[in-house]
């Protein structure tokens, strides 16, 4: 049988990257593999760009670059504790991020989330589902 990888939602705040160790811990006891989202909306974005500054593509950027963060850093860990059987991997979900949470449940064994990591204009910005 196929053992399902743990889900963990990244926003690139330090509270998710604490979420990234806890289901990297989980994944290593559980024996599957570990899988880091983070999902958005750009289109919601792109209503607001003139009024401010906010563009579908830097959030786009911002979505990619967290993920990969989030993964390397997973990685370095693994290396560093010498684990070799937990395989990383990460991806960006356009979409809305509570709705691709749920869906990600659905062939995951956990879903994993951080507390709330931002505040102030990033929080209304980026906003957060745990």
């Amino acid at each position: 049988m196929e053992q399902h990888p743990l889900v963990v939602g990244v926003d690139g705040s330090h509270d998710s990257l604490q979420a990234v160790d806890w289901a990297l811990d989980e994944a290593v006891r559980r024996g599957g593999g570990l899988r880091i989202v983070h999902a958005s909306s750009w289109e919601w974005y792109e209503g607001h760009e003139p009024s401010m500054g906010i563009s579908g593509d830097s959030v786009q950027a911002y979505a990619e670059r967290t993920v990969a963060q989030a993964v390397e850093y997973a990685s370095r860990r693994t290396v560093a504790t010498k684990v070799t059987d937990v395989e990383v991997t990460g991806q960006v979900l356009p979409e809305d991020p509570a709705a691709a949470l749920i869906r990600e449940s659905h062939r995951a064994s956990a879903v994993v989330v951080g507390t709330r990591g931002r505040g102030g204009l990033a929080g209304l910005l980026l906003g957060s589902v745990s």
